[in-house]
């Protein structure tokens, strides 16, 4: 188990109509969690980590929010002699959001600072990468990862996302379905040899009209998709692939 602290500092300025800078106030938010839960034990192994988010946000709104995740994770053996395993994992990750009919003025939508969030919530990145999501209804991301390893040098990954709001969506005064849609997330990694790993990938989300609301979308896409291929050399590191959650 390990412990975190972190004092974030945001500058809120004022302008004038000129759009010249007449204040500036500095905005203090506090994140306190355990980022590593950890217990394993033979096949099985079960991880957790959680977030609370307190003080100010830019705006200077009182912070009352937070991030958990729990996952556990069973390996299957088939041939160690070639390296052949199955891996199942199944969690679950809730970042909390602001309803958005909620009139108390207090921010609740947590805000995942500064790190990479490719690792989570599935590979397209549609979420809390860049920022897109913040300041929202947050989310509730239920996950379900399959990784097959053929042998030592190759392996097939699948991800499942399902997502859903956090807080309330409102629409016209009423209560919107919470479902924002579900992700399936393919990889495929092969290892040429100690340095050099080719990878591909292809992504696909199935949004839902609460989704396409919240996104203010009107006419969006038939396919919502990203494919990739990479090489990746990497000499001198544990890992020859990147950007797989397992």
């Amino acid at each position: 188990v390990s412990a975190f602290l972190w004092n974030n500092g945001l500058e809120q300025q004022q302008l004038d109509s000129l759009g010249e800078v007449t204040k500036r106030t500095m905005r203090y938010s506090q994140t306190i969690g355990l980022p590593t839960i950890k217990y394993e034990r033979k096949r099985f192994m079960a991880n957790a980590y959680g977030y609370f988010q307190v003080g100010q946000d830019r705006s200077g709104n009182d912070m009352q929010a937070y991030d958990a995740s729990a996952w556990v994770t069973y390996t299957v053996p088939m041939d160690t002699t070639k390296g052949s395993a199955f891996r199942m994992t199944l969690g679950a990750e809730v970042l909390s959001g602001t309803a958005q009919d909620a009139t108390d003025k207090v921010n609740r939508s947590y805000a995942p600072l500064y790190g990479t969030a490719h690792a989570f919530n599935g590979y397209m990145d549609h979420f809390y990468v860049d920022g897109r999501w913040g300041n929202s209804v947050g989310l509730t991301d239920i996950f379900l990862r399959l990784r097959y390893d053929i042998d030592k040098r190759t392996l097939l990954s699948m991800n499942l996302h399902e997502f859903q709001a956090a807080a309330d969506v409102i629409k016209n005064g009423e209560r919107l379905d919470p479902r924002l849609g579900n992700e399936v997330d393919l990889s495929v990694v092969h290892l040429l040899n100690d340095v050099v790993a080719l990878q591909f990938g292809y992504s696909q989300l199935f949004a839902t009209g609460t989704l396409e609301h919240m996104e203010g979308v009107t006419d969006p896409a038939a396919l919502q998709n990203w494919a990739y291929a990479a090489v990746y050399y990497r000499p001198g590191m544990k890992s020859r692939y990147a950007g797989l959650a397992f």
